[in-house]
């Protein structure tokens, strides 16, 4: 078993979070730094941690924006039915 999969997404997401003890903390710093696999698992982590975040960086100013959802036929129709 690598090293890489010793550990699970849930816990690499607990590392990612800084939401983990410093023992459990150091021992999985200690394994990215000797496995790559585990290195490049944790960024793909770390990126989509910092997507997500952009993505809700600024959220729509109004509900209504959000609920637009298609044109049909020329007019905006909301999810309420409303025109």
């Amino acid at each position: 078993m690598s090293m890489n999969d010793r550990y699970s997404d849930e816990k690499l997401q607990l590392f990612v979070d800084d939401e983990m003890n410093s023992s459990d903390r150091a021992e999985i710093m200690e394994a990215i730094n000797t496995d790559d696999d585990l290195s490049d698992r944790v960024c793909e982590l770390v990126q989509l941690k910092d997507a997500v975040r952009l993505a809700y960086s600024e959220p729509p100013q109004s509900g209504h924006d959000a609920c637009r959802c298609f044109t049909h036929q020329g007019t905006d129709r909301r999810h309420d039915g409303q025109v």
